[in-house]
């Protein structure tokens, strides 16, 4: 029988492509603009609190107080995004 990731795995690789494009654009100040616009996308589809702390992770906030009122997905989101920012090995495929 197969052996599936957990659930965490899972989240992360659902949104694997997601999470890798804000990375990218929080790493290039001249992507910033794509960076605004792929949160703005986000933003109305209804992560309002994701993108509250995605915004203050790319401004360099790297508490663990960003992820307070976040959902379970949202934190597995914002963690995958906050670690592939200090080491890009960790991103999803």
């Amino acid at each position: 029988m197969p052996e599936f990731p957990d659930r965490h795995q899972q989240i992360r690789l659902v949104h694997a492509e997601f999470i890798r494009q804000v990375v990218e654009t929080c790493t290039r100040p001249e992507q910033r603009p794509d960076l605004d616009a792929l949160l703005e996308q986000a933003r109305q589809q209804g992560w309002d609190a994701l993108v509250s702390a995605l915004r203050r992770i790319a401004a360099g906030e790297r508490e663990r107080g960003v992820f307070a009122g976040l959902d379970e997905e949202d934190q597995i989101i914002a963690e995958a995004v906050m670690r592939g920012l200090q080491d890009p090995s960790t991103l999803p495929d």
